[in-house]
């Protein structure tokens, strides 16, 4: 059968029509799935940094949890013994805290806790890391911080605790804070660091407490001296 060559015009024209018509419709449903799958990528990336938050984060204070602070000072030593750079570990507990849960319930304890957190996380750098580790327990760790440096670090935060007035249901209440600090050694694991300035922490919560107690090295253990200035020092 011929077609007529106008009818064959008419069609190619349709034809022609009819492919723009499906790839205008078929590019603006790419442009409505692009836009959904960004969405849904979005939507993923938030639910994993909030999954990542939750294991990572103590959610009362925001400060970093212990998991994180493993996990960070396990790298951390790793490389300082490569560089050969320094670290330090220091442990902050708060004095005295069970009776203020007593005297203010755990709410006006979860107070202080607060105010601890944000006391710490104002003098800490932002290459250190900020964690509660247990219950008023705090440690700071801090890479490429000499001995001095973080000396004067644990000192700043005893201080700055000891001169906050928390207030608590319209009540002014004062802590203040023992601190363990120890330095890393050569070939040392996370463990014996940790261990290190726990068992300084020890001396000072049994020294008289509000004091910085820098820990000895590994086969000397720190012992009390300097009371009057508020740091005891290791024998060596």
């Amino acid at each position: 059968m011929v077609v007529p060559r106008g009818a064959a015009l008419g069609i190619a024209l349709l034809i022609s029509l009819l492919v723009r018509v499906r790839t205008a419709y078929l590019r603006a449903q790419k442009k409505v799935l692009e836009r959904i799958v960004a969405e849904r990528t979005a939507e993923l990336s938030e639910a994993n940094r909030r999954l990542f938050d939750l294991a990572t984060t103590d959610t009362l204070t925001g400060c970093a949890n212990r998991r994180h602070l493993v996990e960070h000072a396990n790298q951390a030593i790793a490389l300082a013994h490569r560089s050969g750079q320094p670290l330090a570990l220091l442990i902050a507990d708060l004095d005295h805290f069970k009776r203020i849960n007593d005297t203010y319930g755990h709410v006006g304890g979860d107070k202080v806790l607060c105010a601890t957190a944000q006391i710490y996380a104002d003098h800490v750098r932002t290459s250190d890391v900020l964690a509660r580790i247990g219950g008023e327990e705090f440690a700071v760790l801090m890479p490429g911080t000499e001995r001095e440096g973080s000396q004067i670090l644990a000192e700043r935060l005893r201080h700055a605790l000891a001169e906050t007035v928390v207030d608590v249901e319209g009540r002014d209440v004062r802590v203040t804070t023992s601190i363990g600090l120890a330095m890393l050694e050569r070939n040392e694991n996370f463990e014996s660091l940790f261990a290190r300035a726990d068992a300084a922490l020890y001396t000072a919560k049994h020294g008289g407490r509000n004091k910085v107690v820098i820990a000895g090295n590994m086969a000397t253990p720190a012992i009390d001296e300097g009371r009057d200035r508020g740091v005891l020092r290791p024998t060596a």
